[in-house]
């Protein structure tokens, strides 16, 4: 049922790969701690209720515990494969008698101008590093594109004549954002510096130089950024 269920993810719900894989992870933590194969047909009310101590105690190879958050992805997962095992006609626990645990609403903070303005100055734009950085921190502003999607973009899918801008989100879903002139402005300057051949919109180096202008072996060499580097980036 599991794998018929990730199959059915990907398939007739479009789902992103890296949900399919969430999903896999912890639907067989779920498997796993049953210590069988079972059918999903035996999952009873008080195996899910001892389910949710087992997360709650979970400690990581790192030796932390799992967040409320991520016990209640577990739990999302589960009531999504039975809603999927309703829907085979499969004679399952209703996925509405699991309750999800309440959450605390995140506390956002925001930055006033002086702070926005200091950040976004904060690069060495004589670098191409620095370049890119200022360029990437523009166009984040400027749209409030998820750090997935700015990582996802390719060079093709920006016009810094227009300033508009494709966008592939969650479930591959496609839109068209807008971006503002400073934006534009400084893609323009970053995209016409790149040497290398990348389609990726914004690249990183390896290798001697990479913190000024890169030589051209080692622009050659230029990888797509990945969420995690941008984050980094931006921290």
């Amino acid at each position: 049922c599991l794998e018929d269920f990730l199959e059915h993810l990907e398939v007739e719900k479009n789902r992103s790969k890296k949900t399919i894989v969430a999903y896999r992870h912890y639907l067989e933590r779920l498997r796993h701690w049953l210590k069988k194969d079972g059918q999903i047909e035996d999952l009873s009310s008080e195996q899910v209720r001892k389910f949710r101590l087992y997360l709650n105690n979970f400690i990581d190879e790192m030796g932390e515990p799992l967040t409320l958050k991520t016990q209640t992805y577990h739990l999302i997962a589960l009531r999504s494969l039975l809603r999927y095992a309703i829907k085979r006609d499969l004679e399952v626990l209703s996925p509405d008698k699991i309750e999800l645990p309440k959450l605390e609403p995140a506390q956002v903070q925001f930055l006033n101008n002086e702070e926005l303005e200091r950040l976004l100055k904060n690069p060495d734009t004589e670098t191409m590093g620095g370049l890119r950085d200022r360029a990437m921190m523009e166009l984040m502003f400027s749209t409030g594109l998820r750090v997935s999607e700015l990582a996802s973009l390719d060079k093709k899918m920006l016009s810094t004549a227009t300033g508009e801008m494709r966008v592939i989100g969650k479930g591959r879903k496609e839109r068209i954002v807008f971006i503002s002139n400073r934006a534009k402005n400084w893609m323009h300057t970053y995209l016409a510096k790149r040497q290398d051949d990348n389609q990726a919109a914004l690249v990183g180096y390896r290798g001697k130089g990479t913190t000024n202008h890169p030589s051209p072996k080692v622009e050659a060499q230029a990888t797509r950024l990945t969420p995690r580097s941008i984050d980094r980036i931006v921290q």
